[in-house]
Formats: C-alpha cells, sequence, structure tokens
C-alpha cells in the first residue's frame, strides 16, 4: 500500500482494533484506487464517523447504544463537574466574619438595626429539612418602604465595587471578591424588615470543572463500552438495561435541564440564578432529590445484571489451511 493512503490509515482508527478495520481499510483503499483519490472523501468520513461509534461501544447496528453512552457520559460529568464545585466552592475562601458582615450592612443596610445573625461555615440541612450551602446572613429590624431601601442599596453596593444583578422591588443579587449576596425585603413574622444572605460563589477558575466535566465524559463513555461489550450476548440483559436507561431518563429530563441552565448561568453570568450553589443537585435533603430515588434504584438494578453477566468469549475462526490431524 502507498503511503499516500495515509489519511484512510488514519480514519479507520476511529474503528476498534480488528479484522473489521483492516477489511475496511482495504476496501477504502481499493475504492480510492479506483476513483484516482489519495485522500479520504467528505462522505468517507461522515460515514466512518457515523459508525464506528457503535463499533467502538460493541454495538455495530445500534443506534440505541449511542443514545445511552451520551446520557450516562453527560450524567457522569455532571456529577462529577459539581462535585469538584462543592468541595472547591466551599473550601477555597472563607466567609465574612463578624467584623466584615458588620462593614457589609453598613453599606447595604446603613441605619438599620441587625437583630438576627445566622452563620454555618460548610454545607448542611437548614429549618427547613433541605440541604443548604455555607453561608452568613443578617436581617434587619422592622422597617418601612423595603421596596426603597433594595434601590438605594444597589446603588451603594455598585459604588462599593460589588456587581449588581437581577434588582428588583423585591431584592437584588451582587458579587465580589468569590462571595455571592442575595438580600430579599418583604415581610417577616417580625414584620417589614431586610435580610442580607452571603455565600461563597461558584468558583471563578473553572479550568479544573472543565478538566473534571472532559474527564467525566470519557469515564462514563468508557463504562458505557464496558457495559455494552458485557451484555452483548445476552439479549435479556441487554433489554433489561434498555428499559431502565429510558425510565432514568424520562426521570432525570426536568433535573438535566435545571442543571444545565445552572451552568449556563455560571459561564455566562459568573454565578447560578438560584440562591443556592449549582452543585445543590447532589444532595439529597432538597426538593429535587425526588429524581435521584428513582435514578438510584434503577443503577442497583443494573449493577445486579451487570453483575450477573459474563462476558461471552468467541472462539476465533478456524483457518481453512489448518487441516486436523487424523
Amino acid at each position: 500500500m502507498s503511503a499516500a493512503y495515509g489519511g484512510y490509515r488514519w480514519l479507520v482508527r476511529a474503528y476498534p482494533p480488528g479484522p473489521r478495520r483492516d477489511e475496511l481499510l482495504d476496501t477504502m483503499i481499493m475504492s480510492a484506487e479506483g476513483a484516482g483519490r489519495e485522500r479520504p472523501a467528505g462522505q468517507e468520513i461522515l460515514d466512518v464517523l457515523r459508525r464506528a461509534p457503535r463499533a467502538r461501544l460493541g454495538r455495530p447496528g445500534s443506534i440505541g447504544v449511542v443514545v445511552a453512552a451520551i446520557a450516562i457520559a453527560l450524567l457522569t460529568a455532571f456529577v462529577s463537574a459539581s462535585l469538584v464545585l462543592l468541595i472547591a466552592g466551599e473550601t477555597d475562601r472563607p466567609l465574612p466574619n463578624n467584623a466584615e458582615l458588620t462593614a457589609i450592612a453598613g453599606v447595604v443596610t446603613p441605619g438599620l438595626p441587625v437583630t438576627m445573625v445566622d452563620r454555618h461555615e460548610g454545607p448542611h440541612i437548614d429549618g427547613n429539612g433541605e440541604g443548604a450551602p455555607g453561608y452568613v446572613q443578617y436581617r434587619t429590624g422592622t422597617t418601612t418602604g423595603s421596596a426603597g431601601i433594595v434601590t438605594e442599596s444597589a446603588a451603594r453596593l455598585r459604588a462599593a465595587g460589588w456587581r449588581v444583578a437581577d434588582a428588583d422591588s423585591q431584592g437584588l443579587t451582587a458579587m465580589k471578591d468569590g462571595l455571592l449576596m442575595n438580600l430579599s425585603a418583604g415581610l417577616y413574622l417580625e414584620g417589614e424588615a431586610v435580610e442580607v444572605r452571603i455565600r461563597r460563589a461558584e468558583p471563578s477558575r473553572l479550568a479544573a470543572v472543565t478538566v473534571t466535566f472532559l474527564a467525566g465524559l470519557v469515564v462514563g463513555w468508557l463504562f458505557t463500552g464496558w457495559a455494552s461489550r458485557r451484555t452483548a450476548h445476552h439479549p435479556a440483559a441487554s433489554h433489561g438495561l434498555g428499559h431502565l436507561l429510558f425510565l432514568s431518563l424520562i426521570t432525570i429530563t426536568p433535573l438535566a435541564f435545571s442543571v444545565t441552565s445552572e451552568y449556563l448561568a455560571i459561564v455566562t453570568r459568573g454565578f447560578s440564578d438560584s440562591d443556592k450553589p449549582v452543585w445543590i443537585w447532589l444532595n439529597p435533603h432538597q426538593e429535587m432529590a425526588i429524581f435521584w430515588f428513582p435514578l438510584a434504584l434503577a443503577a442497583c438494578v443494573a449493577a445486579v445484571i451487570l453483575t450477573v453477566c459474563r462476558p461471552t468469549r468467541i472462539a476465533p475462526p478456524v483457518r481453512a489451511d489448518v487441516m486436523p490431524r487424523s
């Protein structure tokens, strides 16, 4: 074979090593010689890249296995990235101490007495029984005209170097030096007041999160390939895993849309849209945890199926030129 067909040799590397790759290479080079080409045509590249993932996943004739691999890879990636955000976001910088909180209160709500201070240095279960990140918050004494206070607070925060967003008559969000502030104005049990909560923002250096996300994609894809090859010759197990994946996708779709929107907000704005960090969906003590229970059950059943199944070893074909001894 001429070295001029090196492009074809690189292209077929998308397929796993084996007779199928060698046969495909021979066929493509013969076709190229007949057409007078030395490089793969665009249609050839598309065809190989379209079929190669199925071969890599052990199911050359299945499109569903690619869908499964993508879904599992994305789930693994989001879980990995969220864990990094949890570990880094809750440990890489301290919350404001009491003196710093007093100074912040002097900017946000000057002249209003602070009647309540609540502090949690790390993730915890709040009074409603839900998961919450570490934060420090205070509430002012009763006041009137809280909507006007929000407008004035926004102006003072901007002057102090805070980046203010989502400001309206009921509250605002502001960010500075890796801290995220949520200000809410309204009626509380003791009357009309202003509540200010400060938590750690998602880490601004997203390089580690991006690397972890990509690593999660690779791990999820490789795991799906391993599971696919392990059950390739067990039809009942394959159908069972397919049904489990379908039910899991239906269950987790609302959660996936929510988490994706939060990640996009971090990329575009620097912080999530909600008053809780993006990793909070991993916490079983929160409202989205209802989606985790069927997913955990499906994962347990899938683990049992994969444990029971044994990979089938296919004997190599007998060469025609090798005659058995009499």
